[in-house]
């Protein structure tokens, strides 16, 4: 099942995952090139299921072409891994950026998020202190990633289970949606100041 759509490069190479499938099964980041004739598909990235995690949510790219992505499931914590591909000249390179938490579906939902200075922000379904999910940052200092919960959902009127991807406003606010709490229980729009 391909999720979240894909990516470009400044190329236009397109670059999307599958969350099920490849050589092994637990899901691919693929790469589609444009040779004017028509498209071909390589395979950036074959989860094992192992450390790198498995069942890929989605990537993004940055503008060095380093594409950043979350898995579902697996990695050290089995809560999923954030990850960085890199590609040189032998291929590409998958770089574990931080061990999530947990079990079940509960992950990363939706893209990742970039700023300018490289730190990365996301959502989790259902994880959090009460359930029903979180934002959180990966503050990128040194050349590591820092974890940071920015805020946990209680499913009451500040939402729950958020689902989409983070939007970064001119501020720095963070917006995003979920699909429970809110004042009718249907859901919210919600914004996070810094």
């Amino acid at each position: 099942m391909a999720l979240n759509g894909v990516v470009a490069d400044n190329a236009g190479n397109l670059y999307g995952v599958f969350q099920r499938g490849g050589p092994i099964g637990p899901g691919l980041v693929y790469e589609l090139t444009n040779s004017g004739s028509g498209w071909s598909e390589q395979i950036v990235w074959a989860f094992t299921a192992g450390s790198d995690g498995e069942e890929p949510v989605s990537v993004i790219i940055d503008t060095a072409g380093n594409l950043y992505g979350a898995t579902s499931g697996g990695g050290a914590e089995h809560g999923g891994v954030i990850f960085k591909l890199t590609h040189g000249s032998g291929g590409w390179s998958f770089t574990p950026l931080y061990n999530m938490t947990g079990t079940g579906p509960c992950g990363v939902a939706g893209r990742l998020t970039l700023d300018s200075a490289g730190n990365l922000y996301g959502v989790t379904l259902c994880d959090g202190a009460y359930g029903y999910g979180n934002v959180f940052e990966l503050a990128l200092s040194g050349g590591s990633y820092t974890y940071i919960d920015l805020h946990d959902f209680t499913g009451g009127i500040d939402g729950g289970d958020p689902n989409g991807d983070l939007v970064i406003g001119v501020q720095g606010n963070l917006y995003g949606t979920s699909f429970g709490g809110g004042t009718t229980g249907a859901g919210n729009v919600f914004e996070l100041t810094p």
